[in-house]
């Protein structure tokens, strides 16, 4: 085909003038329909916009990728909530009190029932923290346990690590709940965060033993509790009773 420089027309080839604008022909102007070359260019700018069009697709899956890793670097920064009631001057005192009186209870096995409040039980951690600081020593290497608390509602037990190395922080919180066995009483985590991030069920259980061994010296309370003839949890307060010799009347 001669393509027409003045208007774009096919003309066939042999003529000397375009039919449609009259325009002189110049056989340097074979070449192929302007149908085929609009079909190109067509072909030439889909490919384009097709191209652009992946282009931002994969950016906005790089971008929400790196949001996501954002989010989940931040919530475990940010340290969960701790909603443990402080300990006062003399809640130590009354724990240790209470925690002679049970121990009593246990090896004489008299039974009776002691009630710890949240406030003792939490200036009993605040204790252990600073013999386990004291202990390591304040400039030791590696991660100290900077605090340690509870908080108890209704059936259920909140602990809350705070860790420390130099500047960094890291928080972790397990929610657990009371149950026993017809052997003995445990907790059995339901939810474990760190930060605020909380952890999928599916891994749940591999922290757990991070989290026993962060709260290795909690061991002879451990002990009691899981021995105790009875055991329960009420907003606030820890109940146990000290267990009777067998076959002794309730």
């Amino acid at each position: 085909m001669l393509n027409c420089p003045q208007c774009g027309h096919d003309n066939d080839i042999g003529r000397i003038f375009c039919a449609k604008c009259g325009q002189k022909l110049e056989i340097s102007r074979v070449g192929v329909p302007s149908s085929v070359r609009r079909g190109s260019r067509r072909s030439k700018q889909e490919a384009s916009i097709a191209q652009r069009v992946l282009f931002g697709i994969r950016k906005f899956i790089q971008i929400a990728l790196l949001a996501a890793a954002a989010a989940l670097v931040a919530s475990i920064w940010i340290p969960p909530r701790d909603a443990s009631r402080a300990p006062g001057d003399k809640d130590l005192e009354a724990f240790q009190k209470k925690r002679a009186e049970l121990e009593e209870a246990f090896g004489n096995q008299t039974g009776g029932q002691f009630m710890f409040r949240e406030e003792e039980l939490n200036a009993k951690l605040a204790e252990a923290v600073a013999v386990t600081r004291k202990a390591a020593g304040e400039n030791a290497g590696g991660m100290q346990i900077e605090k340690l608390t509870v908080a108890l509602g209704e059936g259920t037990a909140t602990i809350t690590v705070t860790q420390k190395w130099k500047w960094f922080r890291l928080g972790v919180q397990a929610a657990a709940r009371l149950k026993n066995n017809d052997a003995r009483w445990f907790f059995d985590p339901v939810e474990i965060r760190v930060g605020r991030w909380l952890a999928p069920a599916l891994i749940t259980p591999h922290l757990v033993p991070i989290l026993e061994r962060l709260l290795s010296g909690l061991a002879p309370e451990k002990q009691k509790l899981e021995q105790a003839a009875f055991v329960e949890i009420k907003p606030g307060e820890l109940i146990l009773a000290a267990p009777k010799p067998s076959g002794a009347v309730p």
